[in-house]
């Protein structure tokens, strides 16, 4: 009788602890997830931007300032590219061979 009575004591506990509040049921085809993180965007890469000089002279002879803003600071901008190159050819005196040559650049404020 003791015997029967623990079977059923088990029994009696077992079924209420599967049908408390707090009990879930899994099964197999049951397929837990952790959410998924959404991926960060891959930055687009640098465009590489690639100056070709123009002309430094017109048609007539003149010489081309190309609009841009270079920033004053010693070191030159790439912005420079864009300018043609103006090398003189003018003799100041035959003891002096000197040789140079500078670029022309414009935008709403200045000549550089």
């Amino acid at each position: 009788m003791k015997k029967y009575l623990a079977l059923l004591l088990l029994a009696l506990l077992a079924t209420t602890s599967a049908c408390s509040k707090d009990s879930k049921e899994v099964t197999t085809d049951t397929v837990t997830q952790a959410p998924t993180v959404a991926p960060t965007a891959t930055p687009a890469p640098p465009e590489i931007i690639e100056y070709k000089p123009a002309e430094p002279f017109d048609s007539d002879g003149r010489a081309v300032a190309m609009f841009g803003s270079p920033v004053i600071d010693g070191i030159i901008d790439d912005v420079w590219q864009t300018a043609g190159i103006i090398t003189p050819t003018i003799i100041s005196s035959a003891n002096v061979q000197a040789v140079g040559e500078f670029r022309v650049l414009w935008d709403d404020n200045a000549l550089y």
